[in-house]
């Protein structure tokens, strides 16, 4: 079929399949539907004078051409020969993040299977590999099979959760897989799809260069007899590269979906994702938002009160000598429990000082303090050092208390740090053993504060 821009007037051939299509003309870029040549002026009624008039014209035109070149010499005019000119014909891009692309579509139809307990479907379009290498990041975690604990470093070695993946036995890959579906299709009311009908969806992010998305999905339960509220379920989704676009998405993780709100108001605090950068002197590093954390919910609120105290006795630049290490060795005893106020502290005393290298020697030396609490609790090290006279660059201070709340954006939630025994398990395992001797500042946390409760009982009973 042969077509002709309407602005530049330059003709192409195309398939006739391709009629009505819109085309790029080649020449001069403009975008047009195609039609065959004259098909825009054909019509059904007889032809009007006008027409005729025109044609009429164009042939006494094409006789007197025909006459002088006749009278030239007899030289032939031959017809230019018609240029045939690729046109790309453009089709139009789908949109990824509408009810009924192809993201939220996938998202339902799992959706759909798991209500149903279509165990089958859900394997057919579960990412195995992929979910497995994204539990290091998921936002709740049943612990996958045979996966080796983090080692306290930072940023997970991509290349070793490759090989523990290709490390894994056949029967270890299929009992994650079915993990994965058990966790999708259980159907009591802590659980978020098989007893809930979406209804509603949105694409929260999408990258279409990694190939990751995240589809949330609002449903109503299917059993109104539960009396539950409407909640929504987070679908994560991992694609291949096809072309220049991302194709054959499958899932890899799913669960309960919070917002910061509701984060907040049970006491989880609002996880934020942390970024990689690269310092000055080459060390590659996860930073994140400096803020307040709130302690865990099951947290008393007796138990909230002295942790704060025992970390003010840490901030207090009064506070020296024994009282300082007794501040000290109750923060270590506390453990986990502590890390949410020394975050705290640490951001409050950030905020307060405005720019990191202008705090006072004192400042520099309750975060060098919070620092070191940290450390111990956590067995974690940043690239913090407060003591600017030692070398310390404003870059690697900031740098070094942004990595602290990366890691607790990271790691905290499957954090598992021993916290204190209860006063019969430390009489036992520290007080009781005559040989016993703290092998590191944590232990002797414990073993003081075992040996003040003791007293305390002592007394009492006295």
């Amino acid at each position: 079929m042969l077509i002709q821009c309407t602005s530049c007037g330059t003709q192409a051939k195309i398939p006739q399949s391709k009629e009505g299509a819109k085309v790029k003309c080649p020449n001069c870029g403009h975008v047009y539907v195609a039609r065959p040549i004259g098909a825009r002026g054909r019509r059904d009624k007889k032809d009007d004078p006008t027409k005729m008039v025109i044609i009429g014209g164009a042939i006494v035109a094409a006789a007197l051409v025909g006459i002088m070149a006749a009278r030239s010499g007899g030289e032939d005019v031959a017809p230019r020969k018609q240029e045939e000119v690729a046109v790309k014909v453009e089709a139009p891009r789908e949109d990824l993040t509408s009810w009924d692309g192809t993201l939220q579509k996938l998202v339902r139809q799992l959706h759909t299977a798991a209500m149903a307990g279509n165990e089958g479907r859900l394997v057919a379009g579960l990412d195995a590999r992929a979910a497995y290498e994204f539990w290091p990041a998921a936002p709740t975690v049943p612990t996958p099979p045979a996966k080796a604990a983090s080692s306290g470093g930072e940023a997970e070695d991509a290349n070793k959760v490759r090989q523990e993946w290709l490390a894994l036995t056949e029967i270890e890959r299929v009992e994650f897989s079915n993990s994965m579906v058990a966790r999708a299709t259980g159907r009591t009311e802590d659980d978020s799809v098989a007893l809930w009908q979406p209804y509603d969806g949105r694409v929260e992010d999408l990258d279409e260069i990694d190939g990751t998305a995240t589809v949330i999905m609002t449903s109503q339960c299917t059993d109104p007899s539960l009396g539950l509220p409407d909640r929504s379920t987070e679908w994560r989704l991992k694609g291949k590269a096809s072309g220049d676009r991302i194709a054959d998405w499958k899932w890899i993780w799913v669960g309960r979906w919070y917002s910061d709100a509701e984060r907040d108001r049970l006491g989880r605090g609002v996880r934020k994702r942390p970024e990689k950068k690269t310092l000055s002197d080459g060390s590659v590093v996860y930073e994140s938002t400096i803020r307040a954390i709130p302690f865990d919910i099951e947290v008393s609120a007796e138990a909230r009160e002295r942790i704060n105290a025992l970390v003010d006795d840490i901030a207090d630049p009064d506070l020296t000598g024994r009282a300082l290490t007794r501040a000290r060795d109750g923060v270590l005893a506390e453990g986990r429990n502590a890390i949410p106020a020394l975050l705290t502290k640490m951001s409050i005393i950030v905020t307060k000082g405005g720019s990191l290298t202008e705090f006072t020697p004192d400042d520099g030396a309750s975060l060098q303090l919070i620092h070191e609490s940290l450390r111990d609790i956590t067995g974690f090290e940043t690239t913090f050092e407060a003591n600017v006279a030692l070398g310390a660059t404003r870059e690697r201070i900031e740098s070094g208390v942004k990595q602290w709340f990366a890691w607790y954006d990271k790691k905290y939630k499957r954090f598992t740090a021993p916290t204190a025994p209860d006063s019969v398990d430390a009489d036992s395992v520290f007080l009781d053993d005559p040989d016993f001797e703290p092998a590191n500042d944590r232990e002797r946390a414990i073993f003081e504060k075992a040996r003040r409760e003791r007293e305390k009982r002592q007394k009492k009973n006295n």
